[in-house]
């Protein structure tokens, strides 16, 4: 089944020469509906498209940022940032105040308990917050996914030898956590105690991208189109590459980077804007 989806911006098309990121990299949303986005040097907070909040941004304070990848605004009082070039989880208050510094160590999956505070970094790519004070980050270095206590120290690696590339991290109200693997093109599922659960193949020729699981099911999304898992139903998209905008402007296509949902509207990150995949404008063919 082919599914074309009709792409809206938030406001409509941006002003001439006019983006409204640098180079945004990642995408969330609270319950409140604020997205949380990662943009080159900073996170930004948006309210109906208006930027109402800005953490970190580049510098030498503790709250500066390396290269920033990743964002898990939780229920909007804590916010978690991936620093692949700082090998870091940054914690901040609903304010933008820095609460720590989670160092992500460079772990080899057979030696866990010998791990030492001293060990180098590795490279977060991707954070999620799990049940009970867990945290979950993908590590890029190692290929692997680490588990982490309340206390930032390691509990269990997941997915050596199974996952290939992971790049973005989701967890289901379940606490199953779905992990956007690359590498193998799909989204494997870890239940709570790190068993290896089902694996669903995106399909495509693009780099898969992201993982969001919302009320329409688990969806995987890669640079030009995903596909969304609802028990036994598939549904795949793409971009379409002629949209235009309702004023009748046309509109240029660019790779997605990043996905999330609000309520049963998918949204979608680019290097410099935002468009809603509206499941109410999906023509099935």
């Amino acid at each position: 089944m082919a599914v074309l989806l009709a792409l809206a911006a938030c406001t409509g098309p941006p002003p001439a020469a006019d983006t409204l990121f640098q180079d945004a990299r990642a995408l969330a949303v609270t319950p409140d509906g604020t997205l949380w986005v990662v943009d080159a040097d900073a996170v930004l907070a948006l309210r109906d498209c208006l930027i109402v909040q800005r953490i970190g941004g580049v510098g030498t304070g503790d709250d500066a940022f390396l290269d920033p990848v990743d964002v898990d605004p939780t229920n909007g009082q804590t916010i978690y940032v991936a620093d692949r070039a700082a090998g870091a989880i940054l914690q901040f208050t609903a304010e933008g105040r820095l609460v720590r510094s989670i160092p992500v160590p460079d772990v080899d999956p057979a030696d866990v308990v010998r791990q030492r505070p001293s060990s180098r970094l590795g490279q977060p790519v991707a954070v999620a917050a799990g049940t009970g004070g867990a945290l979950y980050v993908a590590e890029a270095g190692r290929g692997h996914i680490l588990e982490l206590d309340a206390e930032g120290a390691v509990v269990r690696v997941l997915g050596a030898g199974v996952v290939a590339d992971p790049v973005d991290l989701a967890v289901a109200d379940d606490g199953t956590l779905w992990v956007a693997d690359a590498g193998r093109g799909g989204l494997q599922a870890f239940d709570l105690f790190g068993g290896v659960g089902r694996f669903l193949e995106v399909g495509g020729p693009d780099r898969l991208v992201g993982v969001v699981v919302g009320p329409m099911g688990v969806t995987g999304i890669a640079e030009r189109g995903g596909t969304t898992f609802d028990g036994l139903v598939e549904r795949r998209f793409w971009q379409d590459v002629h949209a235009v905008w309702t004023n009748g402007s046309a509109y240029t296509a660019e790779p997605y980077r990043s996905v999330t949902h609000d309520g049963n509207r998918l949204i979608a990150l680019t290097a410099t804007r935002i468009e809603v995949l509206d499941s109410g404008d999906r023509v099935v063919d």
